[in-house]
């Protein structure tokens, strides 16, 4: 592990990492005079498997209040001190008793990131009741390494040469326990987001195109329509004859469908009937709509657009018939006159 702007957890899988994980023991704890221990767990498990540029969180227990160091110890024969660090929140490293805690912490500014070489990486926590120099505990580090190997909860790499020789144990009481994680050879690398969203488009009634920021995109029909867009809002205009053109503005996500039904507004007509017979009786579409007025007209509003037949009838005069065809937004004129039998 190496300890850069991110705190660094070196690579960790090999080809010896499946005889280390055939091995039933998942973490050691060794126990020294005085009745201090420690143990240490991955959040993937003794021997969990990382792929380059994940992280790595650790979780640490002490029997008393203690100080912690944490030491990685990679495939490649690297050493690094995990904790304490250089970065902000790497210096405190001490922890309550017999209260699990993880690192990093949630206020500590780093991270524990795997990196290549792959294969096994072992680590090692050693608590102490006094602060002291971690380069002092570096025997207690290999002394755990060793019976980690002969226990096989640690897998069988090389060992470490430290130039110049490590100093002299610390006389401090000491409890250290070893653990490993394996790091796959190849960058698992996320799927990439998907660069649009689905719009699942309807109307009622059908037949109305559509148009997806000003772009005509397709018509509507029994089944709904079906146009990607990029994230973000956007616009659709739904248009139709004899009814009102309508505008919403939709947010899409990534990789999302949103479904659109729409209910168009009919745009209505009108009638504007004029006959030279007051009080004849007018008709549209078979029924009675009302009579010509003593200025000679009548007044059909609020039809909706399509075809219609006018008829116009007085007692002793010829019915009238007419066919028109109502658009939207306007009147039509209908001049119904009635000649004598």
């Amino acid at each position: 592990m190496w300890l850069r702007k991110t705190l660094v957890v070196t690579t960790l899988f090999s080809l010896l990492a499946p005889l280390a994980l055939a091995q039933g023991t998942q973490r050691i704890i060794v126990t020294p005079p005085g009745g201090l221990t420690v143990s240490l767990v991955p959040d993937r498990g003794t021997g969990g498997n990382y792929f380059p540029g994940e992280q790595v969180r650790l979780t640490v227990t002490t029997s008393q209040n203690a100080f912690l160091y944490l030491y990685s110890f990679d495939a490649g024969g690297n050493l690094d001190i995990l904790l304490p660090n250089s970065r902000p929140g790497g210096s405190q490293n001490f922890i309550a008793g017999n209260t699990p805690t993880t690192f990093p912490r949630p206020t500590d500014q780093f991270a524990y990131t795997v990196t290549l070489p792959a294969g096994p990486n072992s680590i090692v926590a050693v608590a102490t009741l006094q602060q002291v120099d971690p380069n002092s505990l570096l025997p207690q580090v290999f002394a755990a390494l060793d019976l980690g190997r002969t226990q096989g909860s640690v897998p069988q790499t090389q060992r470490i040469i430290v130039t110049p020789p490590p100093p002299p144990p610390s006389p401090t009481p000491s409890g250290v326990a070893s653990t490993f994680i394996n790091v796959l050879g190849s960058i698992q690398l996320p799927p990439p987001p998907p660069a649009f969203g689905t719009l699942s488009i309807s109307s009622n009634p059908a037949g109305a195109q559509v148009f997806l920021n000003g772009a005509f995109v397709g018509t509507t029909g029994f089944q709904p329509l079906l146009v990607n867009a990029a994230p973000g809002r956007n616009a659709l205009r739904f248009t139709l004859a004899g009814f009102a053109d309508t505008t919403v503005e939709i947010n899409i996500q990534a990789g999302r469908t949103v479904p659109v039904n729409i209910t168009l507004t009919p745009v209505f007509g009108s009638l504007d009937i004029r006959c030279n017979v007051v009080g004849a009786r007018v008709f549209v579409n078979g029924g009675e709509v009302g009579a010509i007025g003593i200025d000679g007209r009548l007044q059909v509003p609020n039809l909706a657009p399509g075809e219609y037949q006018v008829v116009v009838v007085s007692p002793g005069f010829r019915v009238f018939t007419d066919e028109v065809n109502i658009s939207s937004s306007r009147a039509v004129r209908v001049n119904a006159t009635l000649r004598s039998l």
